[in-house]
């Protein structure tokens, strides 16, 4: 087994078997709150041999102390962590382990803005990165100049239970609103019970967009048990795709898309807007609430599960309803 100074061996492993690089994982760096009422995380990992120059209280400066493409681990203890600026995860090989409660949706490990000039919150240009049990919450204005919640530019990264939503100003939800834009060169990203977007919120009549894909030629992205979230508005819908953005094809298994028709809230007039010259959008097992249509359109692009039966189960169709 390495060792990693004098770290405790349990901590070793279990930072080995979160992001399941065994002993390839580099060097191993902290991030814990500095408020009271969680201040005991620093006395613990003092006490487990972590060395004070890999303890941080900022994310900018714990980041700065990677080293890319050497599978160093940025571990972030429970708390909310307040960000002035915008941020860019973009060292290749790096990761980022919460250690809080693998759920789903809105992780106790949070970074968070009020910044009404901020977008993107996040720009994750890395590639090879995982990011774990994470939550990126942008708080400021939806409008233009705090619309975007993370940037995905980079290739062949892995997200585990990682949110992205947008949760501000009540009255300010814009067109420009996007909880991730996806223009990755390559793509190849994976997302696992990750939730995207929030249903808190009436958006009014925004033409807004949970995920947008606006890059060009994307290719093989999985979304795997993952949440898609919007707040009534009939002119958003859960994904666009703009011409030309994706090719190949883009996999969502086993996701929710959840438009929050409670209400005053409407239902969305197509949960889908896919552009010309797309690749295959592959449907397996999803649920789609909260929308008259998938698309007003037809691009022949969606396709999903057929009807169980014993000459056609597991056979892709076009669906069209």
């Amino acid at each position: 087994m390495i060792k990693k100074r004098n770290l405790s061996p349990d901590l070793v492993n279990w930072i080995q078997a979160q992001t399941g690089l065994g002993p390839g994982v580099g060097d191993i760096f902290f991030l814990a709150p500095t408020a009271s009422s969680t201040s005991q995380f620093r006395t613990w990992l003092l006490n487990q041999g972590v060395d004070g120059s890999h303890l941080f209280t900022s994310l900018p400066n714990a980041y700065a102390a990677l080293t890319a493409n050497r599978n160093d681990v940025l571990v972030v203890l429970p708390g909310s962590y307040t960000l002035t600026a915008s941020f860019t995860w973009g060292k290749d090989y790096t990761h980022m382990i919460g250690a809080t409660t693998p759920i789903p949706v809105n992780q106790r490990a949070r970074f968070s803005s009020t910044t009404a000039a901020l977008s993107p919150l996040i720009t994750f240009s890395a590639d090879g990165s995982i990011m774990k049990n994470i939550m990126w919450s942008q708080d400021g204005s939806h409008a233009s100049t705090a619309a975007i919640n993370c940037a995905m530019t980079g290739d062949r990264n892995y997200l585990e239970s990682v949110t992205f939503r947008n949760l501000g100003a009540l009255s300010v939800v814009a067109n420009a609103m996007r909880n991730m834009e996806v223009t990755s060169s390559n793509g190849e990203n994976y997302f696992k019970n990750c939730t995207f977007g929030a249903d808190s919120l009436d958006y009014g009549t925004a033409t807004n967009y949970v995920v947008e894909y606006s890059g060009t030629d994307t290719a093989r992205d999985t979304y795997d048990n993952c949440n898609f979230l919007s707040g009534g508005s009939a002119n958003a819908s859960f994904l666009l795709f703009g011409n030309s953005s994706t090719t190949a094809w883009t996999k969502f298994k086993e996701c929710c898309f959840i438009n929050n028709i409670l209400g005053s809230m409407d239902a969305m007039t197509q949960a889908f807007s896919i552009g010309a010259a797309n690749g295959y959008v592959l449907l397996m097992d999803c649920l789609v609430h909260g929308a008259s249509a998938y698309e007003t359109s037809d691009s022949g692009l969606l396709f999903g599960r057929h009807a169980y039966a014993a000459a056609t189960t597991d056979v892709a169709v076009q669906l069209t309803y």
